[in-house]
């Protein structure tokens, strides 16, 4: 695992140059508040997961490896895939492959959407939103993981392609780098604007964190078209808020709104398992519908 008071000067450094470059080329993708909340988050975040998180992603990840070791064995003639180059590439893939679904049903589901939100809250795309992660998607996240060290992919490896994979992602907060990789298979910083995005030609899009060839194989790739539609960041309906605890709590809040007043079952497990914002027809049977729209 990188250092945090190794990474956290190299991600305010990289924002601090993206500041001088915003200022010199007078393209405002700054707002000192929205910087100052993305800044607490981070720390927020980064403390969590020193201190919490990864201490409980690697015990599972050992935990699962080592339990299942004697059925690789037998059943798979192995015990580990190895630190080989080429098990270090399938790590990489299988980690992205990873992302891309727990990153789908993140909007999809909207009690996962509730954690997530707060990533897409800020009205501005720049590194700095890229700090900007949800605190209780930490506790959670590895879980989707579990199924690399169980086929016998060495835990601290899957913890490192999890790493570089976040790494890639941070970078791809910019408006600044259109690219600097084909897009025909990775994910650009002009590709991952447009899923930041609220328009309805761009919403739900471009899920990938690394290679775009998920989104093209499952149907939500969307190429950026600024020049048609200049991209809207920012959830609609989702408050503007600079306080980092109402941003993390505006939503599971509502949800137990919507629940206190749901008179169905049916309603009660839309509002909490549904698709966020696009429940429609709950509000007949459970009253007024509170759901957060992402429209």
């Amino acid at each position: 695992m990188i250092p945090f008071h190794i990474i956290a000067p190299a991600f305010l450094l990289i924002i601090a140059v993206e500041i001088g470059i915003s200022r010199f080329n007078k393209h405002n993708v700054y707002d000192w508040k929205d910087l100052g909340v993305n800044v607490l988050i981070g720390i927020g975040g980064a403390l969590v997961s020193s201190l919490l998180k990864r201490a409980i992603e690697i015990g599972l990840f050992y935990s699962v490896f080592n339990w299942l070791s004697p059925w690789r064995q037998a059943w798979l003639g192995y015990d580990s895939l190895g630190w080989g180059a080429w098990v270090w590439v399938l790590a990489i893939i299988g980690d992205d492959f990873t992302f891309y679904w727990h990153h789908r049903w993140s909007h999809e589901v909207r009690i996962l959407w509730a954690a997530h939100v707060v990533h897409h809250s800020s009205h501005f795309f720049n590194y700095s939103t890229g700090l900007r992660n949800g605190w209780t998607v930490l506790f959670y996240k590895h879980f989707w993981w579990i199924w690399m060290p169980a086929v016998g992919f060495e835990p601290a490896m899957v913890t490192a392609a999890l790493i570089i994979n976040a790494a890639y992602q941070f970078s791809l907060h910019t408006q600044h780098i259109r690219r600097w990789l084909p897009d025909i298979i990775f994910i650009t910083p002009a590709l991952h604007e447009i899923h930041h995005a609220s328009n309805a030609r761009y919403l739900d899009k471009n899920y990938a964190g690394m290679f775009v060839i998920w989104d093209r194989l499952f149907g939500t790739f969307q190429k950026n078209e600024s020049e048609i539609e200049k991209p809207v960041f920012g959830v609609p309906g989702h408050p503007t808020s600079h306080n980092p605890l109402y941003l993390h709590l505006y939503l599971p809040l509502k949800i137990l709104q919507d629940l206190k007043g749901a008179k169905t079952w049916k309603a009660r497990f839309q509002y909490v398992f549904g698709r966020p914002g696009r429940n429609t027809d709950i509000g007949a049977e459970a009253g007024s519908s509170s759901i957060t729209k992402r429209r």
